[in-house]
């Protein structure tokens, strides 16, 4: 007989998870391992997603939602004995890009798995749909999320059709000035609202067919230089 695992039990153990791991000596150091990447990559179809995407601004809260993120998987590897599919739960696109940035510090890591006894969880071939973007709002991730840690920001936990959409808005050629970000195109005309998470300010992911604003597509090699501050 199988076991059924509740989004609470989950929740309960991530929160432990994540606070072993802020505790950590190398926590801090892990903050500005994963800072400092965005300079060593091009990512066309992960952090451009988000609506005027800044490397340095975004950073702090992107590493927060991928840090949970991650405990929650490390909770469901544990709670399913080790079950590298079911652990692998979908993540919206911009966290599971910026979680590809975390396990790049992978001799830290290791260090931090040994002192907490704790696994980080990460398997490509596990995951579904292209680079991510399988999430949306009430899968067993939000739940599980919602359960652990509140609401989640929907800045960067787009849903799949809404990611799909940004994608195709990515793929689109379109002008650039000398900083190649794109111009404005009819994508930036507000247009209504078809996500199902909880409105916001921002309009992403509100119900009711409320107005918002049009995404504009960017390059994350135009955001601004430097390291941001800590989370």
């Amino acid at each position: 007989m199988s076991t059924v695992i509740e989004p609470e039990t989950v929740a309960e153990r991530a929160r432990e998870i994540l606070e072993a791991w802020q505790a950590d000596e190398e926590f801090g150091r892990l903050w500005e391992g994963c800072a400092k990447y965005s300079s060593d990559w091009d990512d066309f179809y992960g952090y451009p997603i988000v609506e005027n995407y800044d490397a340095v601004g975004d950073a702090p809260v992107l590493f927060k939602e991928t840090t949970r993120a991650m405990a929650l998987k490390s909770a469901m590897y544990e709670l399913t004995d080790g079950d590298e599919k079911a652990a692998e739960l979908p993540l919206p696109v911009p966290v599971d890009v910026m979680s590809h940035a975390l396990m790049a510090q992978f001799t830290l890591l290791s260090r931090m798995q040994d002192r907490t006894g704790i696994k980080f969880v990460h398997m490509t071939d596990m995951e579904e749909g292209q680079s991510g973007g399988t999430w949306d709002f009430d899968d067993f991730t939000h739940q599980c999320y919602r359960a652990a840690f509140g609401p989640v920001n929907i800045r960067f936990w787009i849903g799949k059709d809404e990611t799909e959409r940004r994608r195709k808005a990515a793929r689109r050629p379109v002008r650039r000035h000398r900083c190649h970000r794109a111009r404005k195109t009819d994508l930036h005309r507000p247009r209504l609202s078809t996500g199902v998470g909880a409105g916001s300010s921002s309009g992403w992911g509100s119900g009711g067919g409320a107005i918002r604003s049009g995404f504009r597509p960017t390059l994350s090699g135009c955001t601004h230089a430097g390291v941001p501050s800590g989370p």
